[in-house]
């Protein structure tokens, strides 16, 4: 933080930084969250940036320090905390553009297929510096950015004929796609499943939620996911007939019947709190567990939730995880401030969401079997969480079947049902098997 007040305090410093100081300077504090150091250093920098794409002074810049240079910008485009220099920095993204489109180009056309790696940042063509270490992360880089800048593209943050800033942000999609074709398998061969979420998002467009789910809907990377990450299986059938008892003899469950193996994470697959069971706990019950045997994730959201952030999977355990397949109340709960909360002092708990391995969300596995029938309309994803993934003392919990009624309203105090004060009659009974607590 020292170096950004120092640098608030003499901006003139930034007169003669180049292209890659303001990148590797942005970057770093943008990869430690410190959005008040970025506050500081936006005005500054963005005019910098903006000063050497004008000049043609990034023409000497190779690739990897544009690649950089996007990432360092890319949270004042993006970030709420950064909102007032939100249209600034995307005008420096729209100069930045023919930069990086020229050294995109003249990189393939020296280094087909990612060939030129070994002249790494030397590489050249003609005057323009183009080369880079690391090929796929630099086009990564550009395309992660461009592609939010595309999003972001809108008449409520761009002056103009509304029809002009709509023709302009379809023209930034339309490179961003165009480049994706052109670059895919240099990215998709040296990053492998790091890439999927950006490929997801840009293939996806504005269905944005549905990222996740139209790439695997591709054959090819349905195949590669499951191969390298086979689904779990678990025989729905046979759980389901073990919760199974006479009618009305509800019993406890069995021993470890339900136990949950229950881990908080962050977006990056870090663990916050580990399973309280191994300290010695007594495991708690979970619906899902019962069902599934399978341990419950859930992921710590770093702020308020957005499209975005949903259509991303993350690495635990070395595997990729998606979280936008349940929700519920303990989404909503850093919102405000619990009882126990405000007893204590603290700030409300962070808000949380339910993962699953994005391979166990593959067409005909056996967690999407149980999803489809306990959650079939896209509505259901908020009643999940409360109702499959609650977690109590294995005390609180009883199994078995249960005989329901449906009664129809008939005139009087007196039903054919038996029961008192009530004016219904008897239509029709179902039999469930289900945990109660």
């Amino acid at each position: 933080m020292g170096v950004a007040v120092h640098l608030e305090l003499y901006p003139e410093r930034f007169d003669s930084a180049e292209g890659r100081h303001v990148g590797m300077l942005l970057k770093a504090f943008a990869q430690l969250r410190m959005h008040d150091a970025l506050r500081l250093l936006a005005t500054p920098a963005l005019e910098r940036v903006m000063t050497l794409c004008q000049e043609g002074r990034l023409r000497e810049e190779p690739l990897e320090s544009v690649g950089t240079l996007c990432m360092g910008l890319l949270p004042l485009a993006r970030s709420p905390q950064l909102q007032r220099h939100r249209v600034r920095a995307l005008q420096t993204f729209d100069a930045l553009k023919p930069v990086v489109e020229h050294k995109i180009d003249a990189y393939l056309r020296q280094a087909p297929g990612g060939a030129g790696a070994r002249a790494g940042l030397r590489l050249k063509e003609g005057d323009e510096a183009c080369g880079t270490r690391c090929p796929a992360l630099s086009l990564y880089q550009v395309l992660k950015a461009y592609s939010v800048v595309a999003h972001q593209w809108k008449p409520r943050y761009i002056s103009g004929e509304r029809e002009s800033v709509k023709t302009h942000q379809e023209t930034l999609k339309q490179w961003v796609r165009q480049t994706l074709d052109r670059t895919r398998p240099l990215i998709e061969t040296d990053l492998q499943e790091k890439s999927w979420n950006l490929i997801a998002q840009i293939e996806a467009d504005d269905a944005i939620l549905d990222a996740l789910d139209l790439r695997l809907a591709s054959a090819a990377h349905l195949e590669a996911l499951t191969t390298r990450y086979p689904p779990r299986r678990f025989d729905l059938a046979a759980r389901h007939e073990s919760l199974r008892t006479a009618v009305g003899n509800v019993v406890p469950p069995e021993p470890s019947g339900g136990d949950t193996t229950h881990v908080t994470v962050d977006l990056r697959g870090r663990e916050l709190e580990p399973a309280a069971s191994s300290d010695g706990a007594e495991p708690a019950y979970s619906f899902y567990s019962r069902l599934t045997g399978q341990p419950l994730v859930e992921v710590r959201l770093p702020g308020e939730l957005s499209a975005f952030m949903l259509a991303r999977t993350f690495q635990y355990k070395d595997e990729p995880w998606r979280f936008d397949m349940f929700g519920g109340s303990r989404l909503t709960r850093g919102r405000r401030k619990s009882a126990r909360d405000i007893a204590a002092g603290r700030s409300a708990s962070a808000s949380v969401l339910p993962a699953v391995r994005y391979a166990d969300s593959a067409p005909g596995s056996a967690f999407m079997e149980l999803a489809q029938k306990l959650a079939p309309q896209r509505e259901d994803w908020s009643r999940m969480q409360r109702a499959l993934m609650e977690m109590v003392p294995p005390d609180h919990v009883v199994e078995g079947t249960l005989r329901l009624g449906w009664f129809e309203d008939v005139p009087g105090r007196s039903t054919p049902s038996g029961f008192k004060g009530h004016t219904t009659s008897a239509s029709r009974s179902v039999q469930m098997t289900a945990a109660g607590f």
